[in-house]
């Protein structure tokens, strides 16, 4: 008697947690995501005619991003991100590139939800250029694009 009730709450506790389960989606729709998403043109280095360069996340409001440098998911508000640059340069004279530039340098801008956005930088002779820009209507939403 005691294994028929010992199986028979076993039964029920079961089923009871396989119901509380189906009161959780396993995605929320799209009018419930309240986040924007933030990225940098690649998570490795992204090669060039003249060499190679690297633009990665280094710390979004004086956070380190969690898993990548690369992707953020952020809430949607004023956000400080720390960015850091690299740019190499190839030579015919040197067979391996060279590192010519590393900056460091924040970014300030606002981000919607629903929103993508992308984190640019380029080192040109002009200088280095760093901004942000909204990635469906192109339109810059922080520092300057050249």
């Amino acid at each position: 008697m005691k294994n028929i009730i010992l199986i028979l709450t076993l039964i029920l506790s079961s089923s009871c947690f396989q119901r509380s389960n189906l009161l959780e989606p396993a995605k929320l729709p799209g009018r419930y995501v309240k986040s924007a998403l933030v990225s940098t043109p690649s998570p490795a280095y992204r090669v060039r005619t003249e060499g190679k360069d690297l633009v990665s996340i280094e710390s979004i409001d004086h956070t380190p991003p969690t898993f990548l440098q690369s992707k953020v998911i952020v809430d949607p508000g004023i956000h400080s991100f720390q960015i850091k640059m690299e740019f190499w340069e190839s030579s015919a004279r040197v067979k391996d590139e060279s590192l010519i530039t590393k900056v460091d340098s924040d970014i300030i801008f606002q981000t919607e939800a629903n929103k993508e956005y992308l984190i640019n930088a380029i080192r040109n002779t002009n200088g280095i250029w760093l901004w942000a820009e909204d990635i469906d209507t192109r339109e810059v939403v922080g520092g300057t694009r050249p």
